[in-house]
């Protein structure tokens, strides 16, 4: 059998080693990490907006809720004297004038708040116009 010295040299001179260099390497894994960081960022942006979305639906629901709660009670009703109401559920923090308007008339300014973020809502109560009860739905 016959060797073919040509191949066997090229393989063996030096500087014509085959695989990567040490820069190579470290360059391949600073493009990998700066990969992967501006993936975590993103990753923890949307954490974030979901955690803000939520919050925002449980202050909406909560303002709903307690203007269903005032809506429902008696024009004559304590609860529904003129003055400034407040009150704390945690973590939500809950306050509610009530203006006379008219002696048939009552306007209500509600707001909930949660550390920096607050959503308001008013409404109108009429001693002579009831609200419309929901129906009861048929399955």
């Amino acid at each position: 059998m016959r060797h073919n010295n040509k191949n066997k040299q090229q393989f063996n001179q030096p500087g014509k080693d085959r695989g990567f260099t040490i820069i190579e390497t470290l360059f391949s894994l600073l493009l990998i990490s700066l990969a992967l960081m501006s993936i975590a960022q993103m990753i923890t942006a949307a954490i974030d907006a979901q955690k803000k979305s939520n919050l925002r639906f449980m202050i909406q629901q909560k303002i709903e809720y307690c203007q269903n709660q005032l809506v429902s009670k008696s024009f004559t009703a304590a609860e529904l004297e003129e003055g400034s109401y407040s009150t704390e559920e945690n973590p939500l923090r809950i306050n509610w004038d009530i203006k006379n308007i008219s002696p048939t008339l009552k306007l209500i300014h509600l707001s909930v708040s949660y550390k920096k973020i607050t959503k308001k809502a008013y409404f109108y109560i009429s001693k002579y116009i009831k609200n419309h009860e929901p129906k009861e739905v048929i399955k």
